[in-house]
């Protein structure tokens, strides 16, 4: 995976690793999913990720002849892709793109950060925390989403 960013005027293209870092999560229906997020520094500086990714299953190597499940999900090939804000947690089922196999697909986006005000203005809290913790030790960005999935986690 390559991220171009721009110092001053030049455009740079470094290694994914050395700009952000990847985070493996388990989702319930797609099970090992990871998610990529760009070091801070570098946020207002990106200006493309790429990843080249080969999404077929390894040539002869299925030993099932008929694998259906009642599951669609479990029926797709390929990656679901989800562009979502930095450190928060990927809401796969609402917002996820499906990526087929053997295809060229290019998704372009432009973020737009919107600020509500505090209250009596808004419905936001001064008290909404800035970091969430899911999964015992990852700590994600605070988000809606994120706020949900931590309470499907919590067993007491």
């Amino acid at each position: 995976m390559k991220v171009i960013h721009a110092e001053g005027s030049k455009r740079v293209m470094n290694e994914c690793i050395q700009v952000g870092r990847w985070r493996r999560f388990v989702h319930a229906q797609y099970l090992n999913c990871y998610t990529y997020d760009i070091h801070e520094i570098y946020r207002n500086h990106v200006r493309t990720i790429e990843l080249f990714v080969y999404l077929d299953e390894s040539m002869n190597i299925t030993s099932c002849s008929d694998c259906f499940s009642s599951e669609i999900k479990s029926q797709l090939s390929g990656a679901v892709v989800t562009v979502h804000n930095a450190e928060t947690y990927p809401d796969i089922n609402q917002e996820g793109i499906n990526i087929q196999p053997g295809s060229l697909t290019e998704i372009k986006v432009k973020t737009i950060k919107h600020t509500q005000k505090t209250p009596p203005y808004g419905r936001c809290s001064p008290d909404t925390p800035t970091k969430i913790h899911l999964y015992g030790s990852e700590v994600y960005a605070y988000s809606e989403h994120a706020c949900r999935m931590s309470t499907i986690q919590v067993s007491r």
